[in-house]
């Protein structure tokens, strides 16, 4: 199963091998680089690598180190003649490249198209193929046509890193600063702001105390108030300009600014003090809302009964898009689409699918866009403004029934990585659907006589969702959607943009309103007529070929039979579900409502191609907990221990990264509050919990069934794909469907499985809920009592399940399923939810409609004031709130008999800001000392931990000062060696926390703390074993210390060489790895006997073996699978013989040096049980129980009901649920009111406050 899916890396690494070796036959050796650095024999020096960020911090940013090699394998280092050769390679650091921007376009004069002019002549609809020269790792672009606008040559290192922003100023913290898309860089040579500037506030002080009032947090904290005291501080705050200050009175002023105008420009003001009101009235408005409502009588189309729904606020669409491309921020935004290519290390070109604005449906858009005819007496540049929508209802209060149903704007044109952060404020409020409200019934009891039937009721809630869409795409959309709008950009030229709609992202409730369908009905899927009876066959080539020739298509035959069932509705007076318009529906499932986006069809758009799979609902809500749910159940019905072993074997589950794996609550089986992100943990560390839990025959499928749903999880998450990766999540899908097939088959018949007490008591509420009270039939009662558990399997026809096939085809269309997850809108409604708590209760809605244009009328005022401004725009008090420093528990005076290797959690040690060019970085801070010999002396002899350790010790440091570029092997040198170097004062200097910067496969910087506690576990390249690319370590305390080494004797005789590595160089470290014991062998005593330095503190025994949990994020799966573009591929030019152990190196000591103790390689992962792939397809139908003939949306099916049902409530924990992280020392995440989340929960989206340790940034 493996072999189809993911290629064997060893394969790859051994023909790689040949290859090289048969080119390096033929070439002459390589000689050095000129401008390597040797140390002078004989001549000892002074200081080394180890204490040159010792000798002056001064100097500690200027020491960097060298840019990355062009080509990512290094030129080997010749092989010097003579005895002592060893097999040597390059650090880590010096092997891995750094995240580059892409390659600029060759100059113009290449081309025959000459450059376009600053308003640009329209261009003929060919594709032209400009192409860019390759970067660093083989990526390239091809353009239809020569951009005028490049957003991506403004891009530096620190825009491809997800660690965050420098601090800009000595108060600030990465996380504190702004992204470049919601306040630009500032303008060195523009002018400082005047009082004009400030409009339609009166000075800088007013301005700064109501950006302080309408931004930052809801709840007013220290954070909040510190940000206030450092504004009072600053030069921007004047006292006297608060004479006739008054809250109240500058609120509503500002309001009614806003009402008259959603934007104003500072030039407009440099004449007068009242300037005139301009800009795009991009606003909220109130309106009402008509829907036709079906009384079951005969009607003329004039007299037909009508309802209107209050309180919808919406704002225009066109007034939307022009605002956001005016604004300054959108000088980011991509123009002109393009192709990303890729050529890999054979050569092969590759097509990379990432941004929406490098997708075939942007190509498309852009070439249909071009071909269409010019508008009279306009020759502007024509683009495609890339429309993503997002809508959800969320409740507002933990308590109470306040909800809201949101629509939200994105722009495809901007990138991913910045719409994934709600500090941008990429996201547009465009509207506010508001419910059917409750005097609806009193309406329909007075039209009628009698109250609304569910049919009815169902039908109306159609009506007003279409109604509202109706009202969005009022005639300028369509106008604008037909012949564009001409709007100035920020570079100054003027340009003709299209507004068109991508991407609708929405839950499966929600999509069965968009699409016009029936809730779970016969043909329950929004793109196509798949019946409900063939979702089981999800990866067969029947299913395959069925969705690409019944897909629903928005067309005149649809129109037709839906206005016709509505004539018999609204002028017959026929029912809702009546024999005849079941006729004209039923066979498509669709239902008698005119859907709002069929006015675009006419244009070529399809809804139903725009509603796009939604990852977090249909596979870690939909089918992975579908999975999992049926799990527990089989071992609640096995019984014995299973259910407290895996409940157990959760909680002794390590964390891991930044918010990755999060520690996992006590009773896991219990499944409560559990959120997406949280489901998406308990798969990623599913196999070594689950293993031997059940009976090797069944453990076995249990496994594999695992390991290809946490694969089929990677897959469809990366943030990059390529040709190679689409196939691999192609057959994966394949896998998956077989397996599921074959577990339901051969698995669950062969247990008796039951409802999970949770189930059971949900049951029991629904019931109670239908009959009112069971006190009105006592018999019915006792008998409700005693029906006890219901028997329950595992069904297959899930709309969910049948969505995880439509994925490749929508990463091929649209991009990589990040780009258009339902995540970013469920962080959105944070936003939402901090209005509200401002807000009074009474009409809140409007009153939050307020709220958001006052913030996003600051934070315009803010970028234009970085504009203007030659400094910062942080002097008017910042719009995130300022972390202030945790207060850290005081050391006990008493120290400890023995003294540990580790630094105490409740130490304070500062740690500066990392910048992406360093590989790691630890702290300088010389707190913690520590006598070698003193710390020997106290300890156990028989330790094995610390056998040899001053000689291992002085081995290590004479091989990094002799060699600071080669990896460490652990050689050992003669005494006469050893003696020539000594350690200052004989101490060592301890340290809580080392950051290691790396790149991702998706070619940006991430970032992992190493600490000796709770994170310790590495990984590096593999020295001696070639079936295995990397070796594991665990790290056991963190070290700097000052050498001098007399480097006088010419001793060339070969020492041995040890299998273990006691003392590890960073250099080395490629980034942490997350090990979870192998639960099933068990405990072992053998190792390590009593305590050991070895092992954390209070530890007493060892696992047999670990699981190296290659899910833990996707970045850490392609490290296995390979075809990773950003990462580094190991191939023979990297391992060359070594120089004699005494020969001289290049000395390069460019960024602080450390020590990493580490405990010897942990045992390597037993390998996951994968078994052979299912043997047949099964067009099974569910759980083997028959369905029901098509009842549309009342008799839905009972599993997927029950999931529906909770989604909401889980959606909410998602998005507010703040867990507790700590963990049994007290180490928590930073708790920020805007986690910048990015494209994945705690992957490399976001910048922690604080690290592991605990201890803040400077």
């Amino acid at each position: 199963m493996i072999a189809n899916t993911i290629p064997s890396a060893l394969e790859n690494y051994e023909r790689k091998r040949a290859r090289k070796k048969r080119k390096r036959e033929k070439e002459v050796a390589i000689q050095p680089h000129s401008d390597e650095l040797f140390l002078q024999d004989g001549s000892g020096p002074s200081e080394t690598a180890m204490d040159v960020e010792m000798d002056d911090i001064a100097n500690f940013d200027v020491n960097e180190p060298p840019p990355p090699p062009a080509n990512p394998t290094p030129p080997p280092i010749p092989a010097p003649e003579g005895r002592g050769h060893r097999t040597r390679r390059p650090t880590w650091k010096i092997l891995q490249q750094r995240p580059t921007p892409p390659s600029s376009l060759p100059p113009p004069s290449r081309f025959t198209t000459p450059l376009a002019d600053p308003t640009p002549s329209p261009r003929a609809a060919i594709w032209e193929g400009i192409k860019s020269s390759p970067n660093s790792f083989g990526v390239y672009r091809e353009y239809p046509s020569r951009p005028t606008h490049t957003p991506d040559d403004f891009i530096a290192l620190g825009d491809l890193s997800d660690t965050g922003p420098p601090p800009t100023t000595a108060n600030e913290t990465p996380h504190q600063t702004t992204s470049r898309l919601a306040v630009p860089t500032p303008d060195s040579s523009s002018q400082p702001p005047t009082s004009s500037s400030f409009f339609p506030f009166k000075n800088s002080t007013i301005f700064g105390l109501m950006n302080w009032m309408w931004t930052g947090s809801a709840m007013k904290s220290i954070a909040e108030m510190t940000r206030l005291v450092k504004f009072l501080k600053s030069d921007d705050f004047k006292k006297e300009d608060l004479d006739d200050f008054d809250i109240r009175a500058e609120t509503a002023k500002f309001d009614r600014y806003l009402e008259k105008s959603g934007t104003y420009e500072p030039a407009q003001a440099a004449s007068g003090s009242n300037p005139p009101v301009d800009g795009p009235h991009d606003g909220w408005r109130e309106s009402d809302v008509v829907i036709k409502v079906p009384d079951g009588k005969t009607h003329s189309v004039d007299d037909i009964p009508t309802f209107t729904v209050p309180g919808l606020h919406h704002r225009s669409l066109v007034e939307v898009i022009k605002a956001t491309i005016e604004d300054s921020a959108s000088k980011m935004f991509h123009y002109t689409p393009f192709k990303s290519l890729y050529k890999d290390s054979e050569g092969d070109e590759q097509r990379i699918y990432d941004e929406l604005y490098s997708s075939n449906a942007m190509i498309d858009a852009h070439m249909d866009l071009q071909q269409q005819r010019q508008e009279l007496g306009c020759d502007l540049e024509r683009v495609v403004a890339s429309v993503m929508l997002w809508s959800d209802s969320t409740h507002l209060a933990s308590f109470g029934t306040a909800s809201l149903w949101p629509v939200y704007l994105f722009f495809g044109n901007q990138s991913k990585y910045t719409r994934g952060k709600p500090s941008t404020g990429s996201c547009h409020h465009v509207a506010y659907i508001p419910k059917l409200p409750d005097s609806f019934y009193d309406y329909y009891v007075e039209l009628t006589g009698e109250g609304p039937p569910p049919d009815v009721l169902t039908h109306c809630r159609r009506e007003l969702m279409h109604s509202v869409w109706q009202c969005l795409l009022d005639d300028s959309f369509l106008e604008a959607y037909d012949h564009g709008i001409v709007i100035r950009c920020p570079d100054g030229i003027d340009r003709r943009f299209y507004p068109r709609i991508f991407t609708y992202s929405a839950d499966y409730p929600e999509k069965v309103l968009l699409a016009t369908i029936r809730n779970m009905g016969n043909h329950p899927c929004p793109q196509c007529l798949i019946p409900k009876t063939r979702i089981p066959e999800l990866g067969s080539r029947f299913d395959a070929r069925r969705r690409e020739l019944a897909r629903r298509v928005d067309n005149d035959h649809l129109h037709f039979c839906i206005n016709l069932a509505r004539q018999f509705i609204y002028e017959k007076g026929l029912g809702v579900k009546s024999a005849a318009v079941e006729r004209l529906l039923a066979e498509r499932s669709l239902v008698p409502t005119s859907n709002a986006f069929s006015c675009l069809s006419k244009f070529g758009f399809n809804i139903f191609n725009a509603l796009v799979p939604d990852f977090m609902h249909e596979f870690e809500l939909g089918v992975w907990k579908a999975t999992f749910t049926h799990l527990l159940r089989i071992l609640f019905e096995q019984g014995g221990n299973a259910i407290p072993n895996l409940n157990q074997r959760y909680r002794d589950t390590p964390t891991f990264g930044r918010s990755t794996i999060r520690r996992f609550s006590d009773n896991v089986s219990a499944m409560k509050k559990l959120a997406a992100r949280n489901f998406e943990d308990l798969l990623q560390c599913a196999i070594p919990v689950f293993d031997g839990l059940l009976e090797e025959e069944h453990n076995d499928a249990v496994l594999d069934l695992l390991f290809t749903l946490a694969e089929w999880h990677c897959l469809g998450k990366l943030r990059l794909h390529t040709d190679t990766t689409i196939g691999w999540l192609d057959q994966c899908t394949t896998n998956l469907g077989q397996q599921l097939r074959q577990f339901q088959k051969h698995t669950c018949s062969s247990f008796n499985t039951k409802e999970l007490p949770k189930e059971e008591a949900a049951r029991r509420r629904r019931k109670k809920s239908s009959t009112n009270t069971s006190a009105a039939n006592p018999s019915q009662a006792k008998t409700s009592q005693s029906e006890g558990q219901k028997k329950k399997g595992f069904s297959l026809i899930l709309y969910k399940l049948h969505a995880l096939g439509n994925y490749v085809r929508n990463i091929k269309l649209f991009g990589t399923s990040d780009s258009y997850s339902t995540q970013p809108g469920e962080l959105e409604h944070r936003r939402v939810k901090k209005f509200y708590v401002r807000t009074n209760k009474n009409h809140a809605v409007r009153q939050m409609t307020r709220l958001e244009r006052r913030e996003h009328a600051i934070r315009r005022q803010l970028r234009r004031l970085a504009k203007a401004n030659t400094g910062t725009a942080s002097s008017s008090t910042s719009t995130s709130a300022e972390k202030t420093p945790r207060r850290k528990k005081q050391p006990k005076s008493a120290a400890k008999s023995t003294p540990r290797l580790t630094v105490g959690f409740n130490e304070s040690e500062s740690l500066p800001y990392t910048p992406p060019e360093y590989h790691h970085h630890i702290s300088s801070s010389r707190n913690f000392p520590i006598h070698i010999h003193s710390f020997l002396d106290s300890t156990r002899s028989d330790d094995p931990a610390i056998k040899d350790y001053y000689s291992k010790l002085q081995d290590h440091l004479i091989e990094r000062i002799l060699h600071p570029d080669i990896a460490s092997d652990g050689v050992q040198y003669p005494p006469s060696k050893r003696a020539n170097m000594w350690i200052v004062n004989d101490r060592m200097y301890r340290h809580k926390v080392m950051r290691i910067n790396y790149t991702t496969y998706d070619m940006r910087q991430a970032q992992d703390s190493i600490n000796a506690r709770n994170h310790a576990d590495v990984m590096i390249l593999s020295r001696n074993d070639p079936d295995h690319p990397f070796e594991y370590a665990r790290v056991i305390g963190i070290f700097h210390v000052d050498v001098i080494l007399n480097d006088s004797d010419s001793d060339q005789q070969q020492r041995p060489i040890s299998k273990e590595v006691f003392f590890l160089d960073p250099d080395d470290v490629i980034r942490g790895a997350h090990l979870i014991p192998a639960f099933r062998f068990g405990p072992t005593e053998e190792l390590l006997e009593g305590e050991s330095f070895g092992r954390a503190e209070g530890e007493l025994d060892d696992w047999h073996f670990f699981y190296v949990n290659i899910f833990v994020d996707r970045d850490m799966y392609m490290r296995y699978a390979g075809k990773g573009i950003g990462h580094y591929r190991l191939d023979t030019g990297d391992v060359t013989p070594a120089q004699p152990v005494d020969a001289e190196e290049p000395e390069a000591p460019q960024e602080p040096e450390l020590l990493v103790v580490a405990g010897a390689p942990v045992n390597e992962d037993r390998e996951s049980a994968t078994g052979d792939q299912a043997d047949s397809e099964m067009g099974v139908n569910g759980n083997g129980e028959e369905e029901p003939e098509e009842q549309g949306d009342e008799e839905e099916d009972e599993d997927e009901e029950e999931d529906e049902d909770e989604e909401e409530d889980e959606d909410e924990e998602e998005a507010e649920e703040d867990e507790d992280e700590e963990d049994e020392e007290g180490g928590e995440e930073a708790a920020l009111s805007e986690e910048d989340f990015g494209a994945e929960d705690g992957e490399g989206g976001f910048m922690d406050g604080e690290d592991d340790e605990g201890y803040d940034v400077l």
